[in-house]
């Protein structure tokens, strides 16, 4: 299917409840990065949105249809990427999934989702963007795709590369990634360290980072399991059992990927100003790891702004504590000037504890 268009309904207003900031003073993010400015924000109306597969794990949203260069689905086009896919040689001069550009280049947002993450809550952060008149590109990676690097991870990746590569009319881009997100990304900073000059376009691209429960290494055994269990501890226990065997057995084919997309990751090649969500309880985004990247990012000379609640579940922050969690992104998006119509968030100031 080339696209379709979906009517997303939500309720028109939004009942309105101030509530202070959490208390993180006990955190030393709280002396050297700053919380941006904690605001609330309501009225929602609805809308159709076109939805365009152009992968298994790609799929771009919009407010009203882009045109493709061709429909997705046909061989001649299926065969074109996975020519690029596969070739390094090959340079992207003919890619599937090419937007013809018109008279208004929106921003792009890339939103790589959690894994099992469900459509109906990925809409919920992409319209934070579409209604700023973004085009979301977004990304999903499954078990299977965690699993094995090559064929995988390393393969979305490359995807996301090609498309960013063929669409440079967007210009300004901002990524929101979730728990493995930072794996399938970490895939995509190895890519560009092995051809920097190929990719020089991405730091040109990307404007801003926003991290919502990112899990490194040490957490993709434990958060599959509870991404595919979640309230079965049974299946999970056995799940979990077999990731720990499954790296442990394909260790050359496996960890060693894993690995290097962590070392990229934590040494990401890209200083865009970032906004980290975090937990001190979550069992799968460890605080400490995620402290650890942004600590780095901040030595490298990354703007990082921070964050943490004592207790809040893992990529839940949005429901647990949705006017901080809706303030801090607006807060942030106004910073790094992507925030055109500030009026669409109706935010009023709330009162800090």
């Amino acid at each position: 299917m080339l696209g379709e268009t979906v009517k997303w309904i939500v309720p028109a207003t939004c009942k309105m409840v101030q509530r202070g900031a959490l208390n993180v003073s006990s955190s030393p993010k709280n002396v050297s990065r700053p919380l941006l400015h904690s605001m609330i924000f309501g009225n929602i109306s609805c809308r159709y949105l076109s939805m365009q597969k152009l992968t298994n794990s790609l799929e771009l949203i919009t407010n009203t249809p882009r045109k493709l260069s061709a429909p997705i689905g046909t061989k001649d086009l299926q065969l074109k990427f996975a020519v690029e896919r596969f070739s390094p040689e090959k340079t992207i001069n003919e890619p599937a999934a090419v937007l013809l550009p018109g008279e208004n280049q929106p921003p792009l947002c890339i939103i790589i989702g959690w894994l099992m993450s469900k459509r109906k809550h990925v809409l919920k952060y992409a319209k934070f963007y579409l209604d700023q008149g973004f085009d979301v590109l977004h990304v999903s990676c499954s078990p299977w795709q965690l699993l094995w690097p090559v064929s995988g991870g390393r393969v979305i990746a490359g995807d996301i590369l090609m498309f960013m590569g063929n669409n440079q009319h967007y210009g300004h881009t901002v990524l929101h990634g979730f728990s493995v997100g930072g794996y399938v990304w970490g895939q995509l900073l190895v890519q560009m360290n092995e051809n920097p000059e190929k990719y020089q376009y991405m730091h040109d691209m990307m404007v801003g980072q926003i991290w919502d429960s990112v899990v490194d290494v040490e957490g993709c055994t434990q958060g599959m399991g509870n991404a595919i269990f979640p309230t079965n501890p049974v299946p999970r226990t056995i799940l979990e059992a077999y990731v720990k065997f499954h790296v442990n057995t394909f260790q050359e084919s496996v960890m060693q990927h894993y690995l290097q997309t962590s070392v990229l990751f934590h040494n990401s090649v890209l200083r865009t100003p970032s906004l980290f969500f975090c937990s001190e309880d979550d069992p799968v985004a460890l605080y400490y790891i995620v402290e650890r990247i942004a600590d780095r990012w901040e030595q490298n000379g990354c703007p990082v702004y921070w964050k943490a609640w004592k207790s809040s579940p893992h990529v839940s922050h949005i429901w647990r504590h949705p006017e901080e969690y809706k303030a801090e992104m607006k807060a942030f998006l106004t910073k790094i000037n992507m925030l055109k119509y500030p009026d669409k968030f109706e935010v009023k100031s709330a009162v800090r504890n």
